[in-house]
């Protein structure tokens, strides 16, 4: 008997799962989509940027030191969704540069030197099973709300879409059980010596 392992969902596979869920034909390769293709990859980027807005244990880093460039600004990479400072709450995201609310001002001294709490969007690839299949279906009702809406496929694709969510939760709390006291940014600050305002 051959057995095949079963492997993480592909951005091909979502896409796939997208159009079957409204009697389309599946694409060969992301670069041949069509029309409707392109709208269903669309709304899967979409759902898998917004569900990393909330704070995951695989999308966090922490420590993350941050200095001044050539021209003095801090830059942070393009897949930064949010920057915590850890010494000084009046630094803060400014598009992808650090600005300083206190001085006005988006350039820092030279030996300027931050310790950040950083979030940051992964690609498709890089996530957690369980957040793969939630975007997938989430963006799956969505293309089908927009494809045709149908109440009763819709009322099932969200009692699906709630269970993967639960799915992504309990995931990510067996991964990394949190202690609200322990890991907060405040905690953090307080555990380093550093003063807290």
């Amino acid at each position: 008997m051959d057995e095949t392992l079963l492997g993480l969902t592909t951005e091909l596979e979502a896409v796939n799962a997208m159009l079957a869920s409204v009697g389309e034909s599946p694409l060969a390769s992301l670069e041949d989509a069509f029309i409707d293709g392109e709208s269903a990859f669309g709304l899967l980027k979409q759902e898998i940027l917004r569900a990393q807005l909330y704070e995951w244990s695989f999308n966090e880093e922490t420590d993350v030191i941050l200095t001044p460039n050539a021209d003095g600004n801090i830059v942070v990479p393009v897949n930064t969704l949010r920057v915590t400072p850890l010494e000084n709450p009046e630094i803060v995201l400014r598009g992808r540069k650090l600005y300083d609310k206190t001085a006005h001002a988006y350039v820092f001294p030279a030996t300027a030197k931050y310790t950040v709490q950083m979030r940051v969007a992964l690609n498709f690839e890089e996530l957690p099973e369980a957040l793969r299949q939630f975007a997938t279906i989430r963006a799956g009702r969505r293309f089908q709300d927009n494809y045709a809406a149908d109440a009763v496929q819709h009322k099932f694709q969200k009692e699906d879409e709630l269970a993967a969510w639960a799915a992504v939760l309990n995931d990510d709390a067996a991964a990394n059980p949190r202690n609200m006291l322990a890991k907060s940014p405040l905690n953090l600050r307080m555990k380093r010596g550093r003063p807290i305002g």
